[in-house]
């Protein structure tokens, strides 16, 4: 089984950025802007700048590119330049100079600082102990979502800014809430979602964002032997179980079922050779198998949550005598 590590999603990412526009001559009050991709780059990441001049509607001018002052020669008449991101905490600022045919001059710039942001991504999802990941995301199942803003002098205070989520284009909490760094969503239907993530200062601007994929997965049952010695296997039964001694338990183990759905609403039905178990064992997902003679028997196990049907699954193994 695939395992996905959701416990610290690390992921660096840029203050909003400050543009500011100058303008000379004959095109006062027109607008030339630079995007920026990605638009907020990791540090040391590669950053593509373009200049977007297309509302002057004008060809022939002279390109001009600056980083934090500096004129990059190699990129004069260049509509895009690369450059890499600074390290955290340290501003920098990507300015552009278009000097039209006519003689007037027209510059703007952007100002990128730099800081971390930390989620992390908490599905509430059932696995076995000895399990070394975490559980995954599955349909109808809670997740808790946690940020950490990290700047050049560590941990930012979260009740210092004020936190905005969104799952899809669904505001959660209702709305931005100050110090609301920590959050929980249920997971809709679909193969996955987006959650984007804004936060802004005391002074009401927008220092980070944030957009992360959380995948929505199917439950998936797997079969462990347990051992009145040793306890549950960490081995799965794959396709045949070959039954040693006279008699055996076998544990049927939901991956990615929703955590509240083992303690109320939940339904579950052991097969052997299409034949419903009633079994004698206080737990619905054990079940115990006594030697029939010589051969095999088909072994299923089904478990539905009742609160969220499409949190299902059956699986099916084959006992050798």
């Amino acid at each position: 089984m695939r395992v996905f590590l959701f416990g610290l999603c690390i992921c660096s990412i840029f203050l909003g950025h400050q543009v500011e526009a100058q303008f000379s001559g004959d095109v006062m009050g027109q607008n030339i802007s630079v995007a920026l991709s990605p638009q907020y780059p990791n540090p040391g990441e590669t950053v593509t700048a373009t200049l977007d001049d297309y509302a002057l509607g004008i060809v022939g001018g002279e390109i001009e590119w600056l980083i934090d002052g500096a004129m990059l020669s190699d990129s004069k008449n260049s509509r895009k330049i690369t450059f890499v991101a600074s390290e955290v905490g340290k501003p920098q600022t990507v300015e552009v100079r278009l000097k039209l045919p006519t003689g007037a001059l027209m510059s703007t710039k952007s100002t990128i600082v730099p800081i971390y942001v930390d989620i992390i991504i908490e599905p509430q999802t059932y696995t076995p102990l000895f399990y070394q990941g975490r559980g995954l995301p599955s349909f109808g199942s809670p997740v808790i979502l946690t940020a950490i803003v990290t700047n050049s002098s560590g941990l930012i205070d979260p009740g210092t800014h004020t936190y905005s989520w969104f799952l899809n284009d669904t505001a959660l909490g209702g709305g931005p809430i100050r110090g609301g760094h920590k959050t929980k969503m249920v997971v809709p239907y679909g193969e996955s979602s987006i959650i984007t993530l804004s936060i802004i200062d005391r002074n009401g601007v927008t220092i980070a964002q944030r957009l992360v994929e959380v995948p929505s997965v199917k439950v998936d049952v797997q079969f462990y032997e347990v051992s009145t010695l040793f306890g549950l296997s960490e081995k799965s039964v794959v396709g045949n179980l070959p039954l040693i001694g006279n008699s055996t338990t076998v544990r049927a183990v939901p991956y990615n079922l929703d955590r509240s759905a083992v303690n109320g609403d939940i339904f579950t039905e052991w097969k052997i050779n299409n034949r419903k178990q009633t079994s004698a064992s206080r737990d619905p997902f054990e079940v115990t198998l006594l030697r029939q003679g010589v051969g095999s028997s088909q072994v299923s196990f089904k478990v539905r949550n009742l609160s969220a049907l499409i949190q299902s699954d059956e699986e099916s193994f084959t006992v050798q005598y």
